[in-house]
């Protein structure tokens, strides 16, 4: 469908978990990682409503995320703003 994903494995118990976001269309990736040794990732994420930010992922608990950076928009609101992703079918070629 287009859309980068970051999945999460787990050694001990084989699973794979796809880190979900809420926006509709995003940009995901992984971000720098000081330390090599650690529970936790640095990914870069941003979408048409989200401003690039660095987030910090427990490897744990995929729920727990904390915004290391995001960049500031003067005079943004983020509630007044929506995005929609469509699927049209066409032909190929």
């Amino acid at each position: 469908d287009g859309i980068p994903r970051v999945w999460i494995y787990s050694f001990e118990t084989k699973d794979l978990t796809r880190l979900e976001f809420e926006d509709a269309a995003y940009d995901v990736g992984l971000s720098t990682n000081h330390e090599v040794d650690t529970d936790k990732i640095v990914i870069s994420y941003s979408s048409m409503l989200t401003p690039p930010s660095s987030i910090e992922v427990s490897l744990e608990d995929d729920s727990q995320r904390r915004v290391l950076k995001t960049n500031a928009v003067p005079g943004y609101d983020k509630d007044l703003y929506g995005t929609n992703r469509l699927h049209v079918l066409s032909r190929d070629g």
